[in-house]
């Protein structure tokens, strides 16, 4: 897995994360949400061994460490520990690990003036694992001309050859900042199917950052909410959907508005006499608060991750 512990970011006097502890194992698709400014693009570069933190550590875990390091840093594993078991190495501090994450961002910076045949080739000769017979693969779907220089490529088109680089390295992980960003809904619903596919048959661990929530929904384990660079829940999203019920609460004589008081509901939508109500820890006790404003009819509804988090912003704006 990798393991991020209490690791801070900030540029200049700005704090960019702030005490984020998390993991991504492997199998699992680990939605990343936040706003902007929450710190999830610091993190995954963070977590690729892009950036260093401030503070913390993350850290690759394997059983055999040795296998993914230089000789000089096999001798100091030697050193430090013979017995075989699990080991931790941190990620920036070793760029070979590096070679067994895959990172996609939505400004993928290659060559310009390379053409994507070159670029392919440049991932052949320094990722030893690279896989040309599945870049291949992925581009019958994904179709870009081998010869067209990257400089000429529309964002989605650079997108598509970002996800198929890096999947075609073999990593054992993948983290993706935005990766649907540019993509059309064929592309994208491909990209989608393709990822699955990578995690189902190669078992690889995925962190996924997106503000298209419906789509993290559909693919997601689960979810870590990102909040002023702080982590401020991680949890499955059924677990995430615990703490807060969807009603449809019908008021056939209408109802004060005001009464729907925040510290209960925290948000409502009105159609005619028909509320939409979200409402925080909802019990025996709020039922009967409800009747007893004249509600006549009332059902649970499933809620999205969407509406659960607009519900956990408009919560904390309130708080």
């Amino acid at each position: 897995m990798i393991k991020v512990d209490n690791i801070s970011k900030s540029y200049y006097d700005k704090v960019a994360i702030d005490g984020i502890s998390l993991t991504v194992v492997p199998g699992k698709i680990q939605g990343l949400v936040g706003d902007n400014g929450a710190g999830k693009t610091t993190l995954i570069k963070c977590m690729a061994g892009i950036y260093k933190p401030a503070q913390g550590t993350i850290t690759y875990c394997e059983a055999d460490v040795s296998g993914a390091l230089s000789s000089t840093e096999k001798q100091n594993v030697a050193t430090s520990d013979q017995s075989g078991v699990k080991q931790e190495c941190s990620v920036y501090e070793n760029p070979s690990l590096r070679e067994k994450i895959g990172y996609v961002s939505d400004n993928n910076e290659y060559i310009g003036r390379y053409t994507v045949k070159k670029m392919l080739k440049v991932y052949e000769t320094y990722f030893p694992r690279f896989d040309r017979d599945k870049f291949e693969k992925l581009n019958q779907e994904f179709k870009l001309e081998l010869g067209a220089k990257i400089d000429s490529l529309s964002k989605g088109q650079k997108m598509r050859l970002g996800f198929m680089l890096e999947v075609a390295k073999k990593p054992e992980y993948l983290l993706l900042d935005e990766p649907t960003s540019g993509l059309d809904p064929v592309a994208k619903k491909a990209f989608f199917e393709r990822l699955v596919e990578e995690v189902e048959k190669e078992n690889i661990g995925v962190l996924i950052s997106s503000h298209n929530l419906s789509d993290l929904e559909k693919l997601c384990d689960t979810i870590t909410i990102l909040d002023g660079g702080k982590v401020r829940s991680e949890s499955g999203l059924d677990e995430l959907k615990e703490s807060l019920t969807k009603l449809q609460v019908v008021f056939e004589k209408g109802v004060d508005e005001k009464l729907l008081s925040r510290d209960t509901v925290l948000s409502f939508s009105r159609v005619g006499s028909v509320y939409t109500l979200i409402i925080e820890d909802y019990d025996s006790k709020k039922e009967k608060w409800l009747k007893d404003l004249g509600a006549g009819y009332m059902e649970e509804l499933d809620m999205s991750l969407e509406e659960l988090y607009i519900a956990l912003e408009t919560r904390k704006g309130e708080s």
